[in-house]
């Protein structure tokens, strides 16, 4: 089983940055109201529903600025998908195409769905921070997946985007690696059986 993290698959978008020129902010003002409030940590944990935390966002917003650059502000931020990394994905889907089991996982909401959707990503499953009430780079985030696989950690690879998180998931017993490239990932899923080079030479 192939588990990979979201980050991997799609770069992070900016649409914070995005938020603040489109509504004439000061540089940080969209990052410190969505992802500096305590509610950005109660999203990610399920505690507070995204939409709640985003309209939270616009009321704190608004609160300093005003109304109408809040919603400018916040419509451009929430707008930014990220974009989606070509030659990672087609590994991915070479890897699927190989008979691998491949699911992903994202601390955020289950919007996370919807985001595979929009980029055109397919894998068998996707779990998010909200709905496991833990947050990667966790290990009981790892266990929760694995758990929810129906496999023993033993039997998951995980691709991370990030040395924390390959020590959370190594922690909870998975296998797993730092895949910030093609060549990384391409590795990473031989150990797989699977023998896949990207076809495109599209930017990772």
């Amino acid at each position: 089983m192939l588990l990979v993290d979201l980050a991997v698959l799609v770069r992070p978008g900016t649409g914070a940055v995005q938020g603040d020129r489109a509504a004439g902010l000061a540089p940080g003002t969209v990052e410190r109201h969505a992802y500096r409030h305590s509610s950005y940590e109660a999203m990610l944990l399920g505690l507070t529903p995204e939409h709640r935390w985003a309209a939270g966002v616009r009321q704190r917003l608004a609160a300093q600025v005003g109304a109408v650059p809040a919603a400018v502000a916040v419509r451009a931020w929430r707008e930014d998908r990220g974009s989606r990394r070509e030659r990672m994905v087609e590994l991915l889907h070479r890897a699927r195409e190989a008979g691998v089991r491949c699911a992903v996982l994202a601390n955020g909401a289950a919007s996370v769905r919807r985001d595979l959707a929009f980029h055109g990503i397919g894998v068998e499953v996707a779990y998010c921070s909200a709905e496991l009430g833990v947050t990667v780079p966790s290990s009981l985030a790892f266990r929760a997946v694995a758990e929810h696989m129906g496999l023993p950690p033993g039997r998951v690879h995980y691709a991370a985007a990030g040395p924390v998180a390959v020590a959370g998931a190594r922690e909870a017993g998975m296998k797993a690696a730092l895949t910030s490239g093609p060549a990384q990932l391409a590795v990473f899923l031989a150990e797989l059986g699977v023998q896949a080079q990207a076809r495109t030479s599209t930017a990772a």
